[in-house]
């Protein structure tokens, strides 16, 4: 069976409500030492969202996904990074 393909846009916004959805998002924000505040200003959204995600009692919209995916995306590059030595 051939696997699925989104768009990018599509498959960003899975990304991110998984990650909320998973605890994956707290995770690596807490793994990055940033608080739901600097989390949530770099989303341009309120830490009371953000705080909201991680506990499971709502999800991303479509656009906030995407930019959640996308910082997460940048988050996890840095720690692995540092990980590696680089």
């Amino acid at each position: 069976m051939a696997a699925t393909t989104h768009p990018v846009g599509v498959s960003l916004v899975i990304e991110g409500r998984d990650a909320a959805r998973t605890g994956r998002g707290a995770a690596l924000r807490k793994a990055a030492g940033l608080s739901q505040s600097d989390l949530a200003a770099a989303l341009a959204r309120s830490a009371s969202c953000v705080s909201r995600w991680e506990a499971g009692q709502r999800l991303p919209s479509h656009e906030a996904a995407r930019s959640y995916a996308m910082v997460l995306r940048g988050i996890a590059e840095d720690l692995a990074g540092l990980e590696g030595g680089a």
